[in-house]
């Protein structure tokens, strides 16, 4: 099955020197259902591969490289590697998006989000909720516990302990295909620089989880310790429009793999063709 893939650069002027952000138009260009796909915290637009193979006849899938990622421009300064200035390239991407989709045809945007990219869907989606008809969160909670935090920091720390900058951490970036300076930048608490309220339980987004008025599904990984129980909790009382599917095996964030995308399928257009309804 050969499914489409164009790829589409743009010019962030914003900045001196100007920088470069990757993305890719893939699927059905005839589908009304638009995803607009945003990566995790030190992954690529690649990381979408599976959907777009499991979905890209039924649904036209965008992409995108945030700044330090995959083919987009690293930052001049890795000071600059913050999550507001990435919800500032996304409204870049969308004035893309718009131009791309044919003015004749309606279209039903909706938002999928693997982990930090689960955050800015709920930050853009507050800010124009007029455009998106649903969203989809990967492994992400209005709720992050310092456990859950600190596993993660302790994990990427873990991979670049005892390292110089130019060995380990070059190796590492290499892998992930993303800017080096990204890695140490992500670890600092100036890169959630987004509005929320710290409390004694974790990181605190509940204010915008809430006023979400689109219908959001859940992806919830059974063992990544993301989103606890009281996480979970947490959500399900200030949303009353949340399904959830829980992957018990899975770690942290939930792969997109076939019975995932299924349901992602059945819940923004009902099951997919040769899918059981019961997924």
């Amino acid at each position: 099955m050969t499914i489409r893939r164009e790829e589409f650069e743009l010019t962030v002027t914003t900045e001196d020197p100007p920088r470069r952000l990757m993305g890719q138009d893939s699927g059905n260009a005839l589908s009304a259902d638009v995803l607009i796909c945003l990566p995790g915290l030190l992954e690529t637009q690649k990381s979408f591969d599976p959907m777009v193979m499991a979905l890209g006849e039924r649904f036209r899938i965008i992409t995108v490289d945030f700044a330090g990622r995959g083919r987009s421009s690293p930052m001049a300064d890795r000071q600059h590697y913050k999550m507001s200035a990435y919800l500032a390239d996304l409204g870049l991407l969308m004035a893309h998006v718009q131009g791309r989709l044919a003015i004749s045809q309606p279209h039903r945007l909706h938002l999928v989000g693997t982990s930090m990219g689960g955050l800015l869907a709920m930050f853009l989606a507050r800010i124009r909720p007029d455009w998106f008809q649903s969203l989809v969160l990967n492994d992400v909670s209005c709720l992050l516990p310092w456990t859950g935090i600190m596993g993660l920091m302790s994990g990427l720390g873990s991979a670049t302990k005892g390292v110089n900058f130019f060995d380990g951490v070059k190796d590492l970036a290499s892998t992930l295909e993303v800017d080096p300076a990204l890695i140490r930048a992500v670890q600092k608490p100036g890169h959630l620089d987004l509005p929320h309220q710290t409390t004694v339980f974790g990181v605190d987004f509940t204010e915008v989880f809430q006023a979400l008025p689109q219908p959001i599904l859940l992806l919830k990984a059974g063992r990544s310790g993301i989103i606890d129980d009281q996480a979970y909790e947490r959500m399900r009382q200030c949303h009353q429009n949340l399904q959830v599917f829980e992957q018990p095996e899975a770690e942290h964030p939930v792969p997109y793999s076939a019975e995932v995308c299924a349901r992602i399928s059945q819940f923004l257009r009902g099951p997919a063709p040769s899918q059981p309804s019961s997924l």
